[in-house]
């Protein structure tokens, strides 16, 4: 199965993922995603800190022009986003 996550920096003037930022992602999540799971971290970008979201997602392809879409939406220099193959157990 194919596993898609998609790596978000925060604002670049507050380097912190506060109410209107995060209802953005979710904002394209719902249009775009049929499931994903939200882990919250810590990232560095060019020598900064920041607050990070990693969303993953399962079984489902994620067209470039929605992760473009996203990353504007965000007013961010770019997002990065990695796909793999992986193993799932469901039990």
């Amino acid at each position: 199965m194919r596993e898609v996550k998609i790596y978000l920096g925060s604002p670049n003037d507050t380097h912190v993922i506060g109410k209107d930022y995060a209802a953005r992602i979710e904002k394209w999540a719902e249009v775009h995603l049929q499931g994903y799971t939200w882990q919250r971290g810590r990232g560095y970008w060019n020598g900064t800190s920041e607050e990070s979201v990693i969303l993953t997602v399962l079984g489902q392809d994620i067209p470039i022009v929605a992760l473009q879409e996203l990353r504007d939406s965000l007013a961010q220099e770019c997002i990065m986003a990695t796909v793999s193959e992986v193993n799932v157990i469901t039990v």
